[in-house]
């Protein structure tokens, strides 16, 4: 597969300094507009973090994949960040080190496919404090985002078997008794996605949030790929 890049697209030309907390956000409006490869977001990442990171060789590779398939780059940039995508959408955040975060971003719209018993998403103990409408979707969401923190995501985890408890902006991972991890998280609300955000950074204010543009995107990742 050949992405071809256009005109190099200026995210970042208001800011000129990192931030605690910052999240690139995109949503379209018809889904199928917006099924990139994972290939394409994997580059669409690494453009983003090239911009943030202010690194001059477009030719560099600066984005890689641990043994369990979290993203990562070299501890000399001094940063953590996570991405995720749905059928419609994409995120990624960034933090400086030596905290870490995780997101998630999820469709609406996959409420009662989140809710079906058979899906075995959650542990009895979080069954029992579900509740409201989304609320399903909901704690999937902060359940994935602290997994995918925790550095591991559902790779070698059954979801049943982890339950993730928040409480005021503070969440706690567990298996059994015992606490895999916890930080702070917080949800945002977007038109069509439900974006959750776990991180040992503080997330009450969060710093910048940018909304890419389908131009943006399409400009980055070329709009197709052959």
């Amino acid at each position: 597969m050949t992405i071809t890049v256009q005109t190099p697209v200026v995210l970042r030309d208001n800011i000129t300094s990192r931030c605690e907390c910052e999240i690139y956000i995109y949503e379209n409006d018809t889904p199928a507009n917006c099924k990139f490869s994972r290939q394409g977001y994997r580059f669409l990442v690494e453009e983003i973090l090239k911009q943030y990171l202010g690194v001059k060789d477009q030719s560099e590779t600066i984005l890689e994949f641990n043994d369990s398939g979290r993203p990562y780059v070299n501890n000399k940039y001094g940063i953590d960040f996570n991405y995720s995508h749905s059928k419609n959408g994409f995120a990624l955040v960034i933090v400086n080190y030596p905290n870490i975060v995780g997101i998630d971003m999820e469709d609406i719209r996959r409420q009662d496919e989140i809710s079906d018993p058979s899906l075995n998403a959650f542990s009895i103990a979080e069954l029992r404090t579900i509740s409201g409408r989304n609320c399903h979707i909901q704690q999937w969401c902060l359940k994935e985002a602290a997994v995918k923190m925790h550095g591991t995501g559902f790779l070698h985890a059954n979801p049943q078997d982890l339950t993730c408890i928040n409480e005021k902006n503070k969440f706690e991972l567990k298996k059994d008794d015992e606490i895999i991890t916890s930080g702070n998280f917080r949800f945002l609300v977007c038109k069509h996605n439900i974006i959750a955000v776990c991180s040992t950074a503080r997330l009450l204010d969060i710093t910048n949030v940018i909304h890419l543009k389908e131009h943006d995107i399409k400009t980055i990742i070329g709009g197709r790929s052959t």
